[in-house]
């Protein structure tokens, strides 16, 4: 029996495990099918739920435990209302740079650890709006709204819901990815960025018998367990080592 591949993705107190065939190097060298016979609608889909998977990897990563983060959303009033990303962007970026991570340096606190996601509320003559998570330090609201200089904050502890953790936080941060026009024009654009001290969920690439079987481990909680492929040659689980 072929060997196969296995991948193992630890993000904080979760495992993604995925275990395919080897690539056959014949094959590969095979032309290609044209990119045509999938449709846009799939591709859509994909790239989005790449999208979302990755965000739930990096939340997992960086805040893995209830209350290690505050969710949060940033608008704008109308003397400071941006008309485009790249000044929503910019406007974000001043409020993390230059007023919070001095504010937090001042306290003896480190750099903050932020997600972020702009918005546009096409249903509000396109206002934009910027979702957060940014790591907790017991100080946070009273020094998060003073910092934020352009509008209204909302602010909650992060909530890790036992059977699908951070998965509803990252669809919904992803979700302008699905809703704004701009992505189908601009492919190469992600929806969400990240502070350049966040973790990054690590890789592990591994060559594994042919008759090996994913399970879960003893102790840990399975969270999903699904097969894709014309013969269910891909098989991937994920599971939570949190007790």
């Amino acid at each position: 029996m072929p060997d196969l591949k296995l991948e193992r993705i630890s993000a904080g107190n979760l495992i993604w495990e995925t275990s395919m065939p080897l690539r056959d190097d014949s094959a590969a060298q095979r032309p290609r099918a044209s990119r045509r016979l999938s449709s846009t609608d799939s591709q859509e889909f994909a790239n989005l739920r790449r999208s979302w998977l990755r965000l739930q990897q990096l939340l997992a990563a960086n805040f893995p435990t209830e209350g290690s983060a505050v969710v949060g959303t940033a608008t704008f009033n109308d003397a400071h209302r941006p008309k485009t990303r790249d000044q929503t962007q910019a406007r974000f970026a001043y409020f993390r740079n230059g007023k919070l991570k001095p504010a937090r340096l001042a306290l003896g606190l480190p750099p903050p650890v932020v997600i972020w996601a702009p918005e546009v509320l096409t249903s509000r003559k396109n206002r934009w709006h910027v979702h957060f998570v940014m790591d907790a330090t017991g100080k946070d609201y009273d020094l998060l709204r003073r910092c934020w200089i352009y509008g209204g904050l909302e602010l909650e502890p992060l909530h890790i819901d036992p059977v699908s953790p951070y998965e509803q936080l990252a669809r919904y941060m992803a979700k302008e990815l699905r809703e704004a026009q701009e992505y189908k024009s601009r492919p190469g654009l992600h929806g969400w960025s990240c502070s350049r001290n966040a973790k990054r969920p690590e890789l592990d690439r591994l060559i594994v018998p042919g008759d090996y079987q994913l399970q879960c481990p003893p102790g840990c909680t399975l969270l999903f367990d699904e097969r894709r492929g014309d013969f269910g040659e891909v098989h991937s689980i994920c599971y939570s080592t949190a007790t």
